[in-house]
């Protein structure tokens, strides 16, 4: 089941980056993928408050872009290069969270590239 989910995840990724083309704000990518997870008819949740606890204390407050079908976080990010505070963010919701998937998103000059991210 997660590896369909994903795999129209990607389709959708690139459908996203086919109608925008390149250098659009994160917001616009969000809206758009969106518009497509709707129009698809795939249960989601966009901009979900997920708090960084720690011994039951919230140590600061992070929002998901979106979680698809309760189990995938999907983290889009406009730049050209992945880095590692990318990585380092989608690793820190999916522990908050305890989902085991976070897909990155990654809208470049030359295409979208996605990176699977998995919780340990």
């Amino acid at each position: 089941m997660l590896e369909e989910t994903t795999y129209k995840i990607n389709g959708l990724l690139f459908d996203t980056y086919k109608a925008l083309g390149p250098y659009m704000k994160e917001k616009i990518y969000q809206e758009y993928f969106e518009s497509l997870l709707k129009k698809e008819e795939t249960k989601f949740a966009r901009e979900i408050y997920a708090p960084f606890k720690i011994n039951g204390k919230t140590l600061c407050q992070q929002y998901l872009d979106f979680l698809i079908d309760e189990k995938i976080i999907v983290e889009l990010k406009v730049d050209n290069y992945f880095r590692k505070i990318h990585f380092e963010q989608v690793n820190n919701y999916l522990k908050t969270s305890g989902k085991k998937l976070g897909i990155l998103a990654l809208f470049t000059k030359n295409g979208v590239r996605i990176k699977r991210v998995f919780n340990n």
